[in-house]
């Protein structure tokens, strides 16, 4: 060839140092069954810029569809907010007491009433919740509702009782599509809530007020029947006074009688609570609790008969001391103690619970308990009272009959007069309740501007933005997973299980893709200098080296990468024979632009010489053209012709090069690997597909033949992480590389 095609032939050989000898490195020749090669493996920990690297590459590839799935998602979420429902939340927030119950304060006022008023005691926040869920609240928040909004309300309308912790807060939230609607139905299931705690109020003093009416009629007829019966016995007997002794005794026995009475009175104060509590947990449903019964043991015995004990003690002690001695207090204290161990055992008494308990009859059956224990402490306080009149009324009785007639009388109006003022306070405090209940909850919050909780364009904006890439990344991935091509080094290199010996770049203009053409790149000028470093470090100390090239389908570039290469070793000052063995579509002869009248073909059919068939392209590289197709290449390929002259080419030439057919379709190129040092494989990674890769690698390691790697060709910046470094591109062309 003329010297006028090889403008960049001096800056080639320059590449490399002449002192470079065809030697191996220690350990790593061909020749003990190791790799000769020296390359970069790939580490196993990769650090993250590889990673982002692999996935800007995949993302590359895939922009058209990763671009679509994105777009895609944002437009589904720019429907989905332009037609979903706008959903509101209203919340109106209620405080209950938990601590005390709200009539406590009257309860303590009246002691014959305190259990009958206060033995359901406080509710827990739990109980609260419930009843603000329960249907009896619902239907009486609708009924509040204009009626057009009821059917709304009920069907379309989500509500939610929630509890604030660690406060006696309760959240009502009614969620809903009319903002309005969701404030107003919210704010009527407080209001509902609030008339129910006052209505169960109301009804809890209307038994106690319709019980104080019955015993106060009753002892309005026994009063005026006692006044009248002194009277007529004061005119009868015509008495003014009684003894000072007598009228003690008669004011002592009168003050126990009436304590008698009024602790009696007590007694079935609490016995009718008990009855009420009995018939209201009787309506109680009853698929979560089984029915009670109350039953007295022997403790609970034992404890009542030690009350009476101590009532009559203290009874006789403040007779001789004041209340506040210390005995006074002593026996008080121990009557205290004894009151709440019967309280105690009392709470035990209620059994036959066999199932989870439901809130309001647990609250009943708490009120149960209470009022069992206050009924028997006033049992015991009754049979101490009781004695202590007797041994007072037989004193009574060595007075005269008249004067203890007449004592017996006035101790009697004085105790009934006692009781109806009692009764009547207590009817008086209990209507003036039932007429005005009190409440132990209170609205803090209502519900004015309901917010909207959905769609909200934020969250959902942040949300397709994430799921967008999410599944723009996932949805190349997958498609990538199952793409058969080959795009870069890594698909490469776990395909075939080989190192990658150098990155051809795909060159894009027309016309002669030779080094010795008017301007080659100097990326691709490089790629050829790393590939020839690479084989030359590689080969082993003996000369006269082979290498044949093929592929794993046509149009692969294997031709022109083992032309170019040998070009680069010729000017590196290497002896190069270039033999074209791809006898079905042989290339060699159009890219030197020689005539293919005579070559391998003529000569192994003995009918040229080796030496009539080489043809001087360059001072150190001689090329021998297929020749005229034979009508069986793997014969010919395969006869002892062919081998003898194999070996004179490699005899003659520091290193020979064989251009073969595509490894995958006929066994030319493994019948050419059992003749050659080493097979290299050329991939290009716009035309490779994996099967054939696969099948390729296969067939030619069948051979035995040593394989030192691959080569990349028509690699597209877009797909190497190497050449896709502005840096690298920058240091070649002489350019300002990135700070």
């Amino acid at each position: 060839m003329q010297n006028g095609k090889e403008p960049y032939s001096d800056a080639l050989a320059s590449s490399s140092p002449t002192s470079v000898e065809m030697r191996a490195p220690q350990n790593n020749t061909w020749s003990n069954g190791e790799s000769s090669l020296t390359y970069v493996r790939d580490r196993e920990d990769e650090n993250s810029a590889q990673r982002w690297q692999r996935l800007l590459s995949l993302l590359r590839r895939r922009r058209k569809l990763a671009g679509g799935i994105f777009l895609g998602v944002i437009a589904l979420a720019a429907i989905y907010m332009r037609f979903a429902p706008r959903i509101y939340r209203a919340q109106a927030d209620v405080l209950i007491n938990t601590d005390k119950n709200p009539m406590s304060n009257i309860a303590d006022s009246l002691p014959a009433l305190g259990s009958l008023v206060g033995s359901t005691g406080a509710r827990s926040q739990e109980t609260e919740v419930v009843i603000l869920n329960s249907n009896m609240v619902r239907e009486t928040a609708l009924k509040m509702l204009p009626a057009s909004d009821r059917k709304t309300a009920d069907e379309d309308m989500v509500v939610s009782i929630r509890p604030i912790r660690q406060t006696d807060i309760i959240s009502v939230y009614v969620s809903g599509r009319d903002e309005n609607k969701a404030n107003a139905y919210a704010n009527a299931i407080c209001a509902a809530y609030l008339r129910q705690n006052q209505e169960s109020n109301s009804e809890q003093y209307k038994g106690s007020a319709d019980y104080v009416q019955s015993q106060l009629n009753r002892v309005q007829g026994t009063l005026d029947k006692q006044r009248q019966a002194l009277r007529d016995y004061k005119i009868k007997y015509d008495i003014a006074d009684l003894p000072t002794e007598s009228q003690a005794r008669v004011e002592l026995i009168g003050t126990m009688t009436t304590q008698l009475k009024t602790t009696s009175a007590e007694v079935a104060a609490g016995e009718a609570r008990l009855r009420d509590l009995k018939a209201q947990i009787a309506g109680v449903p009853t698929t979560q609790v089984a029915e009670r019964t109350i039953t007295e043991r022997p403790a609970v015995a034992a404890l009542k008969a030690q009350l009476t004990e101590l009532e009559g003690k203290l009874i006789t002690a403040l007779q001789e001391y004041t209340p506040n001695s210390p005995e006074v207090q002593d026996l008080q204290g121990q009557i205290t103690a004894l009151k709440d161990r019967l309280r105690q055992e009392s709470a035990r008494e209620v059994t036959g619970e066999r199932e989870a308990p439901n809130p309001l009859r647990l609250q009943l059956a708490q009120g149960i308990s209470e009022t069992q224990a206050e009924v028997w402490a006033k049992q015991a306080s009754v049979s101490a009272m009781q004695q202590n009149l007797n041994v007072e009324k037989q004193s009574l009785k060595q007075l005269p009959d008249r004067e203890y007639r007449l004592s017996q009388l006035q101790a009697d109006l004085a105790i009934t007069t006692a009781l109806f003022g009692s009764l009547q306070e207590k009817f008086q405090t209990l209507s003036i309740s039932k007429e005005a209940p009190m409440t132990n909850a209170r609205i803090i919050s209502r519900a004015d501007e309901a917010e909207l909780v959905s769609p909200l364009l934020k969250s959902t904006l942040v949300l397709a933005l994430l799921l967008g890439t999410l599944c723009a990344i996932g949805g190349a991935a997958l498609v990538d997973r199952f793409d058969d091509r080959v795009y870069n080094e890594e698909d490469a290199r776990q395909i075939s299980g080989l190192p990658i010996l150098a990155q051809i770049p795909l060159t894009r203009e027309k016309g002669n893709p030779l080094l010795l053409g008017p301007s080659p790149s100097p990326v691709l000028l490089e790629s050829f200098r790393m590939l020839r470093t690479q084989l030359v470090l590689g080969m082993p100390n003996a000369k006269h080296t082979s290498l044949a090239f093929t592929s794993s389908q046509p149009h692969e570039g294997k031709s022109t990468v083992a032309v170019n290469l040998a070009i680069a070793m010729a000017l590196n000052g290497k002896k190069v024979i270039l033999l074209d063995a791809d006898l079905r579509r042989p290339q060699v002869h159009v890219l030197f632009d020689v005539a293919n009248t005579a070559g391998f073909t003529s000569v192994v059919a003995g009918l040229a010489t080796m030496e009539e068939t080489l043809v001087q392209v360059l001072d150190n590289l001689e090329i021998m053209p297929a020749g005229p197709m034979p009508p069986n290449p793997p014969e010919l390929l395969d006869s002892m012709e062919s081998r003898d002259l194999v070996r004179a080419l490699q005899e003659r030439a520091d290193v020979l090069i064989i251009d073969t057919p595509p490894a995958p379709f006929m066994a030319d190129a493994q019948i050419v690997a059992t003749m050659v040092n080493g097979v290299v494989f050329v991939l290009s990674t716009k035309d490779a597909r994996r099967h054939g890769v696969e099948r390729a690698i296969e067939l030619l390691e069948a051979t035995g033949t040593r394989m030192p790697g691959i080569v990349l060709n028509k690699q597209d910046a877009e797909s190497s992480v190497y050449y896709s470094d502005y840096r690298y591109k920058a240091y070649l062309t002489g350019g300002d590389a990135p700070s």
